[in-house]
């Protein structure tokens, strides 16, 4: 298949490629689409991000330069490709939409069925003032347009 030569592909410059902050970004994004649940990935970039930060201290504190110490970071961390790779091959840190699909294509539907009829009801508790106000202008008005209508009646009976 096309897609998984690409995958392989990009896997590959994955794996050889010193590690940035840019990098975190990508690979949240990469774990995100790929199912990861999305508490497993904000603790694995805020740890990366911390690890890569007390690397890079280290290495200024040894006086090398941004690339050499962007070179320790991935020696010491490893690989963005090979960090999202253990991320993927681990199913139980996938969110549940994608461990369980059809429980998934059973349960969202009804859900969201729920939310809707639901939304209503938590409009109306939220304004309930504002209900009133119109419920009470409702009824002025149909007094008004049953008071009318009477009073044609009346002058047509009566005429």
């Amino acid at each position: 298949m096309i897609g998984t030569e690409f995958n392989r592909e990009l896997m590959h410059h994955w794996t050889r490629r010193v590690m940035h902050r840019s990098d975190l970004d990508t690979l949240q994004k990469r774990l995100f689409r790929s199912g990861v649940a999305p508490r497993y990935i904000a603790r694995a970039i805020s740890e990366l991000r911390d690890h890569l930060e007390d690397v890079e201290n280290e290495a200024a504190e040894r006086g090398m330069k941004h690339e050499a110490a962007a070179a320790m970071a991935n020696e010491r961390l490893g690989a963005i490709g090979s960090i999202a790779q253990q991320y993927l091959s681990k199913p139980e840190l996938r969110h549940w939409i994608y461990r369980y699909p059809r429980l998934a294509s059973a349960v969202l539907p009804v859900t969201y069925v729920l939310a809707l009829l639901a939304k209503p009801i938590h409009a109306g508790v939220d304004n309930a003032s504002s209900i009133g106000k119109w419920c009470a202008c409702l009824m002025f008005s149909a007094v008004v347009t049953i008071s009318m209508l009477l009073l044609m009646q009346l002058s047509i009976a009566l005429g």
